[in-house]
């Protein structure tokens, strides 16, 4: 019987870390793991003040704390998160919302050209 190589089974056993990435969150906080629920927030002004594999923690000017992502949320939100930088400001959801326009004007790039 092969083993796994070692890197692979880092992998495996590992991922991406979201398994266990849960944000801690108090009952004054709320978290966003859907682009539905993202869209429908609250409009803000917000800074990234913490990423972590699978969610990102934000404050706004008056001090709310929020949560965008989950090990639970949808593609669209992480893939979000990822284009997100620490310590930056963000006009939310407007920023959402501007990712996701930009990112359907790529898939449609992309699949223009294709044939069956």
């Amino acid at each position: 019987m092969r083993s796994l190589p070692p890197l692979l089974c880092l992998i495996v056993v590992c991922g991406t870390g979201c398994t266990t990435a849960q944000p801690d969150v108090s009952e004054d906080e709320h978290v966003y793991e859907f682009s539905a629920q993202v869209l429908a927030m609250p409009s803000c002004k917000a800074t990234v003040v913490r990423q972590a594999p699978c969610y990102s923690r934000f404050t706004t000017e008056g001090g709310r704390v929020f949560y965008i992502g989950s090990p639970g949320a949808e593609r669209e939100v992480a893939r979000f998160l990822g284009a997100l930088e620490d310590g930056k400001s963000y006009y939310l959801p407007h920023a959402f919302m501007e990712y996701l326009k930009a990112n359907e004007k790529k898939s449609n790039k992309s699949t223009a050209g294709a044939t069956r």
